[in-house]
């Protein structure tokens, strides 16, 4: 598997598979803010590549999913957790 930034030429196979996880893991009214991230392109998102799968009779890497983390900009320290 290889792990790697995400390139917009990601995004038709990533809404695939955020569609396949509805309702089970994501709400339908979800769909809308995950375009709009996309979009945005964001940082620090990543894919995940599987090589040498089968598609369409051919040998292809596949991206089988993605993940990424944000970590907001609070100055004010009344709006910082602890613990």
């Amino acid at each position: 598997m290889t792990i790697r930034p995400y390139r917009p030429t990601d995004f038709d196979v990533l809404l695939t598979i955020f569609r396949k996880h509805v309702p089970v893991a994501f709400g339908a009214k979800e769909e809308a803010d995950y375009v709009a991230f996309l979009h945005r392109r964001p940082t620090p998102y990543v894919v995940a590549e599987w090589p040498n799968v089968v598609k369409n009779n051919a040998i292809v890497t596949a991206v089988v999913g993605a993940s990424g983390y944000y970590v907001p900009d609070t100055t004010d320290p009344a709006e910082r957790r602890t613990g």
